[in-house]
């Protein structure tokens, strides 16, 4: 699903407009629904900080239990076999989603401890431990983020395209997600939309930011 990170940024939303709701049929599951949501934001951190395409499977694996987790939500909600789904499905979900957060748990920690480098908004280690090669890096992507904010916040007003070239896991994606994210950008454009590249166009398999 190439548009995954949109349909989980979507769920996130979604699952955050059922919690600040009063209606009875929410508040008898609002804990469980507090569960989904917030190992589905573990999950999501891990994935905005690492190539997809290396854990294509996983990917899918997330994608497919965190559809489940709405329409089984939105089942119970609306009394669609919602005594069913509360008694037989629901509990199942969460123990799939508790089973993948488990293991991109160990994954995050192999790749830490392989690569000697800080994942940034790490979902279980801090920035504080940080090696002399992150502190390079990471004074790095200073100067790079600055670069770029400029081009973008400062740059001519007709359609341009900014690059971010670079050996796989040089943390291209990451510098993408600090720009994206930076206070300068979301206050300078009126939209802002984070899209991927379906895994299957080989010539550059990059993620991509449309602002405007």
């Amino acid at each position: 699903m190439s548009d995954g990170p949109v349909f989980m940024h979507l769920l996130h939303i979604h699952l955050n407009d059922l919690l600040d709701s009063n209606a009875y049929s929410i508040a008898l599951i609002k804990e469980e629904i507090e569960l989904v949501r917030q190992d589905l934001e573990f999950i999501r951190s891990f994935f905005v900080n690492v190539e997809q395409g290396l854990y294509k499977d996983l990917w899918e694996r997330v994608l497919d239990v965190a559809n489940e987790a709405k329409d089984v939500i939105d089942s119970i909600i609306v009394r669609d076999n919602g005594l069913l789904h509360l008694i037989f499905s629901l509990p199942i979900t969460i123990k799939k989603m508790k089973l993948i957060k488990e293991e991109v748990t160990d994954l995050h920690e192999n790749i830490s401890k392989n690569r000697g480098l800080i994942v940034v908004n790490s979902p279980k280690k801090p920035v504080e431990s940080k090696s002399l090669t992150t502190d390079k890096i990471i004074v790095g992507f200073e100067e790079e983020t600055n670069l770029i904010l400029r081009e973008l916040t400062r740059g001519p007003a007709e359609l341009d395209v900014i690059s971010i070239t670079g050996m796989p896991g040089s943390g291209k994606t990451t510098l993408a997600f600090k720009v994206y994210n930076d206070k300068s950008i979301s206050c300078h454009f009126d939209l802002r939309a984070w899209c991927t590249v379906d895994q299957e166009y080989d010539e550059k398999k990059e993620r991509g930011i449309l602002l405007s």
